[in-house]
């Protein structure tokens, strides 16, 4: 509301943007960042939060008339598009790159895919460190090595944020085995303390078995990774009973053992957890709960291992009544097992505490206790009061339970959304919400987010107003079904029809929707030449694509095109590229192959010459292949 009236009080987006304070920024609709010719300064957008679709509306022109980008916050520079190269030169791109990694600047893939061809386009530069270190990610090992080592590319490989490419993507696949082979290392081989250190990130990665044959170092590497499989996580705990693990047995362990495991404690069984000294555990457990990038449900499940293994206590309250000093208590879940959090917690407590026993890392039994008590108090369903505390309680509640929700706000809604219902459950209460009467405004939008805005029915969709997607911020619908990817880019199309004219400015507005764009608009939008990222292209409709000629292709990507050879995998580019002729595809310049000939003469038995056209029949299993794949 305070943003809305900021914005109606200020006649252009740059006062807009000079006035808002700095904590509110990020609340600015991209589309009231359209600047003309009142342009924004770095002193007025400097210090703000931004998120990176908001920053690119200003970026360009900023950095086009900055003199030291080292001045320019982090927020700024995430703004930065694969569009930005083509409004600098190669000087003020590489001092841009350096900038970045300076103000340590957070870039997705794509942004990182550009920045990377653009400051190697006209061969390695001997300070390659002083980029952004995801940098060496999208460098190939091979052309580093006429300088260096392949050691020392994979050791700064290694240092990377790997986690900006997706987990199994061929980028990443590919990084790992170049490593190995590098070092010398094949399948079944063993792997050393200094192997760990050149992989480094690259380590998340490795297979069970070269995790069985590490030595114990590679825990120390692997307590940094985001995420395990079951058969990573098998490993790890091999090595951790073994008795050669530099920390011991479980019973010796202490706070700091505990912390030195990092994500590894989230998945730790009841071959460890109980054995672990209970004061190092708790304290671990207290000061974790508040700092540890491990989540809520995570720690349940810890909680549930641990009392999975406790003696039943007496029936009735033999843990002492909960009071509100115990309810402050992150150990709570600990103490209290379900009987006894039923036994030990009034109404009252539990109704003036709600929000905080609620955010509590309790099992689903404890949960299922708290619910139980709130029905026994709102059979006829939660009052608005108790529906904004509900926090992890909502993921144990069902259809039957949210019929009965009066869902009457967007702060209500907004709360039980946070919680992270099931995919399930958040299209129940996000329908029993508009059931009632209430419009999918641009508030509401921000508050389904990118999360659940594929579960939206082609009915609500239907009433979303082309103002509430340009008053909403941006949606990534790349995970949604096609139908809901078609209607979200109409009324997305709708909303920034006016700034058509002006292509950086409608790209980047559009971006977020167009893998809804049928071909005509891919082919209207090529015309402008809006430079996209590959990214972006292969999240476009696949049956669209197969649409567009090599000339569309390649003026939708400009500078970008030779990014086709990096995804020459994907079934959205090999199928494209399957369908179209190879006299065609040579003129890209990037050694493509896989088109098709105009002709296949064969030579009949009669030694007659047949001509079979072969580019109908390569359309059609181009499209069975899409159907399949969908």
């Amino acid at each position: 509301m305070f943003v809305t009236q900021i914005v109606a009080a200020n006649s252009t987006p740059s006062t807009v943007v000079k006035n808002i304070p700095a904590s509110l920024a990020s609340f600015i609709p991209k589309s009231l960042l359209l600047f003309s010719s009142d342009k924004p300064s770095l002193q007025d957008v400097n210090g703000k939060s931004w998120s990176p679709d908001q920053a690119s509306m200003f970026f360009d022109d900023i950095a086009a008339t900055a003199t030291d980008y080292t001045q320019m916050s982090s927020s700024v520079l995430q703004g930065f598009t694969c569009g930005t190269p083509n409004k600098l030169n190669s000087s003020q791109i590489k001092s841009l790159g350096k900038a970045m990694r300076t103000q340590n600047a957070a870039l997705t893939q794509d942004q990182l895919t550009c920045l990377s061809r653009q400051i190697t386009k006209d061969g390695y530069p001997t300070d390659l460190t002083s980029y952004p270190q995801e940098v060496f990610l999208f460098l190939n090992s091979t052309t580093y090595s006429l300088n260096g080592t392949c050691t020392d590319f994979f050791t700064n490989v290694g240092k990377a944020k790997l986690s900006i490419l997706p987990q199994g993507s061929s980028l990443r696949t590919s990084l790992l085995t170049n490593a190995l082979s590098c070092m010398n290392i094949s399948a079944g081989s063993s792997l050393t303390d200094s192997n760990i250190q050149v992989l480094g990130q690259l380590s998340c990665d490795l297979s069970p078995s070269y995790i069985a044959n590490s030595p114990f170092s590679i825990v120390n590497q692997l307590s940094q990774c985001q995420s395990y499989t079951t058969q990573q996580q098998t490993s790890i705990l091999t090595l951790l009973s073994q008795p050669s693990s530099t920390f011991g047995a479980p019973s010796t362990w202490t706070t700091d053992t505990l912390n030195s495991l990092g994500g590894i404690s989230a998945f730790l069984t009841k071959d460890f957890l109980p054995s672990i000294p209970t004061v190092s555990f708790n304290s671990w457990m207290k000061a974790s709960i508040q700092s540890s990038s491990l989540t809520r449900s995570q720690f349940a499940n810890i909680v549930l291992i641990i009392l999975s293994t406790r003696a039943r206590r007496a029936t009735g309250c033999t843990a002492g009544a909960i009071t509100a000093d115990k309810v402050n208590d992150n150990l709570l879940p600990l103490n209290y097992p379900a009987a006894q959090l039923d036994a030990c917690l009034d109404n009252t407590t539990l109704v003036n505490y709600l929000s905080v026993l609620s955010s509590k890392a309790f099992t689903t039994d404890q949960l299922t206790v708290l619910k139980t008590r709130l029905d026994a108090l709102y059979p006829s369903g939660y009052p608005d009061s108790i529906l904004s505390s509900l926090g992890a309680i909502t993921t144990v509640c069902a259809d039957a339970d949210v019929n009965k929700w009066n869902i009457g706000s967007v702060d209500t809604l907004s709360s039980l959304l946070t919680a992270g219902p099931s995919t399930t459950l958040a299209t129940s209460i996000i329908t029993r919400y508009t059931n009632l009467g209430n419009p999918l405004t641009a508030a509401v939008i921000n508050v389904i987010g990118s999360q659940y805005i594929c579960v939206l029915s082609s009915a609500q969709l239907n009433t979303i107003t082309s103002s509430a997607i340009s008053d909403a911020k941006a949606l990534d619908v790349s995970a949604c079904s096609q139908t809901v990817k078609d209607a979200l880019y109409t009324k997305a199309k709708a909303a920034y029809q006016a700034q058509i004219g002006q292509v950086s400015t409608y790209f980047n507005l559009i971006k977020p929707y167009l893998g809804g764009a049928p071909a005509a608009d891919l082919k209207s939008l090529a015309a402008m030449g809006p430079n996209m990222d590959i990214g972006t292209f292969v999240k476009l409709n696949p049956s669209a694509v197969l649409s567009l000629t090599v000339s569309d292709v390649k003026s939708l990507l400009g500078t970008n095109t030779v990014d086709l050879k990096t995804q020459l995998t994907n079934s959205v580019v090999s199928n494209w590229i399957a369908i179209q002729k190879q006299t065609d595809l040579d003129t890209l310049g990037l050694g493509i192959t896989g088109g098709i000939r105009d002709t296949i003469t064969t030579a009949t038995p009669q030694s007659s010459s047949v001509s079979i056209h072969t580019h109908g029949f390569s359309i059609l299993l181009a499209v069975i292949g899409i159907f399949l794949l969908s």
